[in-house]
């Protein structure tokens, strides 16, 4: 989620909310 965007040290789990945060994000954008 937004928390990796805040604690870019912890990425290594996180990193998979991002991706599903993108893809949100491209669903609201398109």
């Amino acid at each position: 989620g937004a928390s990796v965007k805040h604690l870019p040290q912890k990425v290594g789990k996180e990193h998979v909310l991002l991706d599903e945060d993108v893809v949100q994000i491209v669903k609201k954008a398109g």
